[in-house]
């Protein structure tokens, strides 16, 4: 499924979100992300993500399991770092990680450059 046909899914599946939200969701993500996961999580996540705001950087679900375990679903801005925080935070309240997912949005690519020429050095005399 391409970009487009992945947007055009999760707009008519999630009618009440942002088409905004979803589009740079899609856009964004590492495709490997989109392999990883079932579309009904895909869903979860971008309800989760329509939650974020500067003032609740973060939205969390969590979901006890038969097997005395829990699943911790955390959707977060993408801050240098944070990853590591919420591991430490969870491990010092006394909780094991047996199994981490981590995906973190694309980084937008460089401009291409201005001149594909050469670089010639200074015009002799203009030091």
């Amino acid at each position: 499924m391409d970009e487009s046909d992945r947007i055009h899914t999760y707009q008519t599946q999630c009618p009440h979100l942002r088409p905004a939200l979803i589009k740079d969701f899609v856009l964004h993500m590492d495709p490997d992300y989109f392999d990883s996961f079932s579309s009904p999580a895909i869903m979860q996540h971008l309800e989760l993500a329509n939650r974020l705001t500067f003032d609740q950087p973060c939205a969390v679900h969590i979901q006890a399991l038969p097997s005395h375990q829990y699943q911790l679903i955390l959707v977060a801005y993408d801050y240098f770092s944070e990853f590591a925080t919420f591991c430490g935070i969870l491990s010092s309240f006394g909780l094991d990680i047996r199994e981490a997912t981590i995906f973190t949005s694309l980084e937008p690519s460089p401009p291409p450059p201005a001149s594909t020429k050469p670089f010639k050095g200074l015009p002799s005399g203009s030091q």
